[in-house]
């Protein structure tokens, strides 16, 4: 396993949802709010989302008793909310997704209840690897510890973690806490500032000769 780059880091996010919110609240029935609660975000760019080409996620361990509200599909499925999040049963339980292509992307972001109804199952420190078949997992591009993360998520806060792009299609994340509940996992491919300036120059000549053809 490689070491993790020294381009990565690891930001919290305050106040302010990873990806806005779409739709209306819901509430899986049989529970009361905020236990129950989940709520749709714009999934666009989302490489994780399950509703693409990307596969539900799976996990090491899940906590029983909870089977609607708390299972390992719900870790992409574009909801926010203790509704629909993932909680694990024991220690180092780790994740994976399919992201079901060899895709190149920079960041990934989770929480624990994005609607901010809960406060607790913090992860602890985390590890995230990558892999190219989903056996090997030779590509760590973050130790939390190594980034002065203190494995605490408060409310609503999203956990970001920026990386060298990478290329791969399995992402797993091993967390260090028994019960430690995340509402969703997002990954993206962040364009580089030079790139943006670049489709910027590009989509304004673009319009100018078009404004020139109508003359």
């Amino acid at each position: 396993v490689t070491a993790p780059t020294a381009m990565a880091s690891v930001t919290i996010t305050s106040g302010a949802f990873a990806s806005p919110l779409i739709g209306s609240l819901s509430c899986e029935s049989g529970y009361s709010p905020s236990q129950c609660s989940y709520q749709g975000f714009d999934t666009a760019g989302d490489l994780a989302f399950s509703g693409g080409v990307a596969a539900s996620g799976q996990a090491s361990s899940t906590i029983s008793g909870y089977p609607t509200i708390h299972t390992a599909p719900f870790l992409n499925d574009g909801r926010y909310g203790n509704g629909r999040s993932w909680i694990s049963d024991t220690a180092n339980s780790f994740i994976t997704i399919d992201l079901g292509l060899v895709q190149m992307f920079d960041q990934i972001k989770f929480g624990r209840d994005r609607l901010g109804g809960f406060d607790d199952r913090d992860p602890g420190q985390f590890k995230i690897e990558l892999s190219l078949d989903g056996s090997s997992y030779t590509n760590l591009v973050s130790d939390s510890s190594l980034f002065g993360f203190n494995g605490f998520i408060n409310g609503a806060d999203t956990v970001k973690v920026d990386f060298t792009s990478a290329s791969a299609q399995y992402v797993k994340i091993t967390f260090a806490n028994a019960g430690t509940a995340i509402d969703e996992i997002e990954v993206s491919n962040i364009p580089e500032p030079g790139s943006l300036a670049m489709l910027g120059a590009a989509l304004a000549a673009l319009a100018a000769t078009r404004r020139k053809s109508r003359a």
